[in-house]
């Protein structure tokens, strides 16, 4: 009876509040409106995020594939054209620039000293088949380096749900800050998605920042 009843006591403690867990309402709340389809003229095929304070937006390099050599980026029913401005297939990464400035807000790339660690809990926000913008939540499973495959090797592996679409799409901290783009699925491994590092991302803006 005791042990029944500190039990039932541990479990109203949790209940009661004393453990809460994390508020994932704000940062997406935040990061939601940044996020981008990215496809052909009419279909949307893959997700794409705008970085802050520039007309570059990001998305995965394979997402261009199915798309047009002019692919568009699509914001609240609204379409934009954009020009294929850098793709590296190693990392899975593409740079697309808006020719105008368009009214979507951008996020921002965490700093690379704050990269996340196993356990960080994390929001992936895309377009999984074409839908309107959708939100998954999770954990860093393993940080690069862990999954002992060439092309894995530099990813980030999260467990939070990934699906057709959702490619290109960002991966948020709880501070709203982009750690990963969304890149990879192995259906065979029961969910294991993975993501490229902000990192990445960052070297990649280099030569087109100094534009």
């Amino acid at each position: 009876m005791l042990a029944l009843a500190g039990a039932v006591a541990s479990a109203s403690c949790v209940q009661g509040g004393l453990f809460p867990g994390p508020d994932f309402v704000e940062p997406i709340r935040r990061a939601l409106p940044a996020v981008v389809g990215v496809g052909g003229e009419r279909d949307v095929v893959g997700t794409g995020f705008r970085l802050v304070d520039t007309r570059f937006v990001v998305t995965a390099a394979h997402v261009l594939r199915p798309a047009p050599a002019s692919p568009d980026v699509f914001w609240e029913d609204r379409r934009w054209p954009v020009h294929v401005l850098r793709v590296d297939t190693t990392s899975d990464l593409a740079i697309l620039e808006l020719p105008v400035d368009a009214p979507m807000p951008g996020l921002r790339l965490v700093a690379p000293a704050s990269a996340p660690a196993t356990g960080t809990w994390i929001v992936v926000l895309g377009r999984p088949f074409g839908t309107k913008t959708t939100a998954t939540v999770g954990i860093v499973s393993a940080t690069p380096g862990t999954i002992a495959t060439p092309r894995l090797m530099e990813r980030i592996q999260i467990n939070a749900a990934v699906n057709p679409g959702n490619s290109g799409g960002p991966v948020v901290n709880l501070q709203g800050e982009v750690v990963g783009v969304a890149s990879a699925l192995l259906p065979a491994g029961q969910g294991l998605a993975f993501a490229t590092p902000a990192a990445a991302v960052t070297q990649l803006m280099m030569p087109a920042a100094g534009r």
